[in-house]
């Protein structure tokens, strides 16, 4: 893995599998799943520290979906207090 993120113009880190998924074959190299959304920030915070230099681009899930049942969409919510 550490290969592909070398080669790669970007780390892209997604929330779940299936963004990651979708992300990597769109973009065409490695795309890493953090899995929830509260794993995003140690994530980005790991990667950051290993390569200082290469972008990081957080792909977080947009639940919009849910704002007409509850009244508002916990993944953006958790994603505005990074």
């Amino acid at each position: 893995m550490e290969a592909a993120i070398n080669t790669a113009p970007a780390i892209v880190i997604a929330e779940g599998y299936a963004t990651a998924d979708t992300l990597s074959q769109g973009l065409n190299y490695p795309v890493i799943a953090a899995f929830d959304s509260g794993n995003l920030p140690k994530v980005a915070q790991d990667l950051h520290y290993k390569y200082p230099h290469k972008p990081i681009v957080i792909a977080g899930d947009d639940d919009h979906h849910l704002e007409s049942t509850l009244g508002r969409n916990p993944e953006r919510l958790k994603q505005q207090h990074w």
